[in-house]
């Protein structure tokens, strides 16, 4: 089931993982290297068996145990002496078995996970402590039966205790080893089931154009360079007869339904013919049709992807009309979406629909973190009654009980134990000292290195052996009845009613999110709040629900743990019921192999009412929506008959050494018709991915889940966005992104083809290990599938995505919720843009574009006892912003590196028509036209007002002039114009200076 050559003698030479071929061997190499790696591994384990089944009852375990935890009998000397030569082979069979899966974790994924490897690492480590503690009790025991003396009892009993503690790190050798052999399984079965081709990569994957190796040395801006490869997006910057041609784009923010309100205003404006009182030049803009990109973010893709599903035949897709054709007033799709404004829940049935998603989620991935607990209690509660490494009895009951009868408590014992790790992090920190101080050379600096990680390792089996002698011992005391009759239990009162309490919290805290539909405007807001800094109620409220789940989580493991130890400890009261525990135990790993974390989150449910407002087409004169079952996607759908190219602008996150820049944490990823994926991750195919990919992962890839993959605000990695709650959106199942395939890991299959270990294919199931990668915030470089959520966790205006594809005539239609004039969106763009493109963007600071225009107050004040008097500190004097942009020797533009930049920003504008003015002096509009993007419940007034804005702010985005074009005003001073800023070409136009 390996790559094989069409000839068995044939055979490529292995190549390197950028040089784009994949390696093969031949079919008897591969065969032979199956047979070695699965034949050793069993008759290593084989042997290991061997040796337990014929020794273990023979070493006499359980009077071994008490005789090195206290018991003192001279007549057991003899049986001892027997039971410790037997026991030599029961510890050459536990470590060959432990070793071989050990090994067999650490081969495979190593070759593809650095986190494998350190897990490896680990286990081998445990297992060398594990077995060396067991050789030194060993013999400390034959000492001890001819010496006296307190020590003799307490040093077998120590080594005893660092040895079981040990072993239980040891001992998940054997599922690590399952897991990554079947793994590698299933990844074979999968492929060989959906009978993908086995270069399936190479259909798939996108490469980078190869560059000069010379240039690529010397370039000092080869990071930029490589920021601008776009599959395709070169053919859109020469004209048919070669000549340069200028890429145009129109991008549209972020920012739920208010910035695709925004949006649709602004698209029908450009949608149509000026009309005659519009100002001049109107045609510097492209009309909707003529534009090359549309690139949207979050709430901008509702209404680009609303816009897209409108042209779509009703049958298998494809173009039927333009674009400005569709959603323009008057029409029936228009009204189709008037009507759904409110689209998550716009009657109560929908509203109760929608809380019985959040609480589904919430039950659903708190019962995956709380049977964590239930079992880890009752594996330890077993433990801990058989073997006796507490430093105390934990239980209220069990005294009396012939177990423990004759057992003393150890505190001693378990003292010495914690300390003896101590003893050894101290001697290899001095000795890591040591080599600092004799030398600096390369060979000391690895031995301090590899000494420091030793010390630190002692260090964590101390922490180790603390929790388990003492801190859960303690627990389960603590957790236990006070006597065998007791029948009220305060233990399990309060893990219920913290638990209780934390799903509460967890549930008012997203209702919060979701049912708050207005943030408090002027005037409005409490004299309690205005002296806590801001989001500080948020944050005592996520810490809280987290404290009291932690508290729950440790209670309710107690609580197992002390009930088997009771079971366990008393010979009368054996486990009752052990096949229904299997049972459980058995049903609890077939949900967490066979679950879809996205299927658990509010994906599907937001894609689904997403779906049904904006899904929708015109058939027979009239608005129709899509059904359900008709899957809209992305390669057929997603394309414009000779129109603009859309992008859906998401973000992947990534964690540890991949992680990006501080504050960052996500990279670009986008979702469009011909491709998906970004520049730091790589580039595939979307037609090809869709033919591949599993149907768990292929239904994410269409029109309706890019829309609601590229709004995804609410999720457990948020990029630039995380503000520390992000691990109670993952319990509470409240989070709205999901996994797609990784481009990197498509790539590092292909250039792994050859070696059988590797995982060939992607996950059918996004199963319970990606749920703890989101609660932990786990998101690896090279995994299968990355966490991708909102783009504006990257970047919320789609401008860098615009000037990644070099286009210089960029209009972005801004509806974010940041109030001018700190322009905090722009003004992340245009740094993200600087440090990662090298683009500089100049923005104008005078005139009639000038940023200062978007100030509040800006405006001419309406005199005393006017209506809108009231707006006077919220009026601005304009609504768009222009700049210039000047793009490096990067991007390969030559000579024609500048461009033009024009933001319309969704503003209280002074030449808004009046009724507008007016909703924004209501009450009601207090907060307009900056309303929490949390607010997805907009009534017919919100909808009307953000969507004239939309309409108003365009037309005069449109009617911007470039510098060049510009010509000298009568009174330069009126409009802030002077001979510093600009330079007079003596042709009746201006430049900037």
């Amino acid at each position: 089931m390996s790559e094989t050559s069409s000839s068995a003698s044939s055979a490529e030479p292995a190549v390197s993982a950028d040089s784009g071929v994949t390696a093969r061997r031949p079919a008897g190499a591969v065969a032979t290297a199956w047979l070695l790696g699965a034949g050793i591994p069993l008759v290593a384990i084989g042997v290991g068996t061997w040796l337990l089944a014929r020794n273990f009852a023979a070493a006499g375990p359980d009077f071994l145990m008490r005789y090195v935890f206290g018991e003192r009998d001279p007549d057991l000397y003899a049986a001892i002496r027997s039971a410790i030569a037997h026991d030599w082979a029961v510890i050459a069979g536990y470590v060959l078995i432990l070793l071989t899966c050990a090994l067999l974790f650490f081969v495979i994924m190593s070759a593809f996970s650095n986190t494998g490897t350190t897990l490896g690492y680990v286990l081998l480590g445990a297992l060398g402590v594990a077995a060396g503690m067991d050789v030194v009790e060993n013999l400390l025991v034959l000492w001890s039966l001819d010496a006296a003396g307190r020590l003799w009892i307490v040093l077998p009993a120590a080594a005893a205790t660092v040895k079981w503690c040990a072993l239980l790190v040891a001992i998940f050798a054997v599922p690590a080893a399952v897991f990554a052999s079947s793994r590698v399984v299933v990844s074979y079965i999968a492929r060989w089931i959906r009978r993908n081709a086995p270069n399936w990569w190479d259909r798939v994957l996108v490469t980078e154009p190869r560059r000069d190796p010379a240039e690529s040395q010397e370039d000092g801006e080869s990071s930029w360079r490589k920021s601008y490869f776009v599959p395709d997006a070169d053919q859109l910057l020469t004209a048919e007869d070669g000549s340069p041609r200028i890429a145009s784009a129109l991008c549209l923010s972020g920012g739920g339904i208010r910035s695709g309100c925004v949006a649709m205003g602004a698209m029908q404006t450009l949608s149509r013919e000026p009309d005659g009182d519009e100002p001049p030049r109107w045609d510097s803009a492209p009309l909707l049709d003529e534009f090359d990109y549309i690139i949207s973010v979050s709430g901008g893709g509702y209404t680009a992807g609303a816009r897209l599903l409108s042209i779509q035949r009703d049958t298998v897709g494809g173009p039927v009309a333009a674009l400005a054709d569709r959603f323009n007033p008057g029409s029936p799709e228009f009204a189709f979406l008037r009507s759904r404004a409110s689209y998550i829940a716009d009657t109560p049935m929908g509203l109760v629909r929608a809380l019985g998603e959040v609480l589904k989620n919430l039950l659903a991935s708190a019962a995956m973190v709380l049977l964590v607990a239930v079992i880890a209690g009752w594996a330890f509660g077993w433990f801990t009654a058989r073997v006796p490494v507490a430093a105390f009895v934990p239980s209220r009951t069990a005294w009396s009980s012939d177990h423990f009868q004759a057992l003393d408590q150890h505190p001693m014992a378990s003292t010495l134990a914690i300390a003896i790790p101590i003893l050894f992090a101290i001697l290899f920190g001095a000795a890591g000292l040591a080599c600092e101080y004799v030398s600096v050379s390369r060979g000391f600096t690895q031995a301090k290195a590899v000494l420091n990680q030793a010390a630190t390792a002692t260090a964590l089996l101390a922490v180790l052996v603390f929790v388990v002698t003492v801190a859960l011992p303690g627990l389960m005391w603590l957790c236990a009845p006070m006597s065998p009759t007791q029948t009220t239990k305060w233990p399990s009162l309060a893990a219920l009613g913290g638990l209780a309490a934390a799903a509460a919290l967890q549930y008012g805290a997203t209702l919060i999110s979701m049912v708050t539909s207005k943030k408090d405007g002027p005037g409005q807001v409490s004299r309690a709040r205005k002296r806590l800094p801001p989001g500080v109620v948020q944050l005592i409220i996520v810490l809280a629900t987290l404290v009291v789940l932690a508290a729950g989580w440790l209670l309710i493991l107690g609580i197992a743990a002390a009930q088997v130890f009771e079971w366990v400890s008393q010979a009368s009261a054996p486990i009752p019921h052990p096949s229904l525990i299997l049972v459980a135990i058995v049903l609890l790993v077939v949900m967490l192999s066979t679950i879809d974390v996205t299927s658990l989150s509010l994906h599907p449910f937001y894609r689904g009412r997403l779906a049904r407002a904006m899904a929708v087409r015109r058939i027979d004169g009239e608005a129709k929506g899509y059904p359900p079952e008709e899957g809209t996607w992305l390669d057929r759908y997603g394309r414009t008959d000779g129109g603009p190219r859309f992008v859906f602008a998401a973000a992947a996150a990534l964690s540890g050494e991949a992680k990006p820049a501080p504050g960052l944490n996500a990279v670009s990823y986008v979702l469009s018709a011909d491709h998906i994926g970004g520049p730091a991750l790589g580039w595939l195919d979307t037609k090809e991915i869709i033919a591949v990919a599993p149907p768990r992962l292929k239904r994410d890839l269409t029109v309706q889940a890019a829309m609601a993959i590229s709004g995804a605000a609410f999720a457990s990695a948020m990029g630039r966005m995380n503000k520390g709650f992000q691990t109670l959106l993952a319990v509470s199942g409240a989070r709205l992104g999901t996994w797609l395939p990784n481009p990197k890991f498509v790539r590092y299959a292909k250039a792994h083809a050859a070696e059988p270990l590797y995982p060939k294919a992607l996950p059918s199931m996004r199963g319970a290990g990606y749920f703890y990668r989101e609660l932990f915030g786990i998101n690896k470089l090279h995994a299968r599938l990355v966490q991708v959520t909102d783009g504006g966790h990257y970047e919320n205006l789609g401008l860098v995505e615009a000037l990644r594809r070099r286009c210089r005539l960029i209009y972005v239609i801004d509806g974010g919720g940041d109030t001018p004039p700190l322009l905090s969106g722009l003004s992340d763009a245009i740094r993200l843009a600087r440090f990662e493109l090298g683009v500089q963007i100049e923005l104008d600071e005078r005139g009639p574009y000038g940023v200062p225009n978007l100030a509040p107050g800006s405006a001419p004040q309406f005199p005393d006892g006017h209506a809108f008097r009231s707006l006077n500190e919220r009026l601005t004097a304009g609504a768009v912003v222009r700049g210039t942009i000047t793009y490096p020797a990067a991007a390969g533009l030559g000579a024609n590196n500048t461009g033009l930049l024009i933001v319309a920003k969704a503003v209280l504008w002074r030449e808004l028509p009046d009724w507008v003015l007016t909703y924004g002096a209501g009450k009601s509009g207090a907060s307009f036209p900056n309303d929490k993007t949390s607010d997805q419940w907009f009534n017919e007034a919100q909808f009307a007002a953000y969507t004239e804005v939309g309409r108003r702010i365009a037309v005069a985005a449109r009617a911007v002039r470039s510098h060049a074009e510009e010509p000298i005003p009568s009174q330069p001073e009126s409009h802030g114009f002077d001979e510093a800023t600009y330079r007079d070409h003596g042709d009746g136009h201006v430049s900037r200076r």
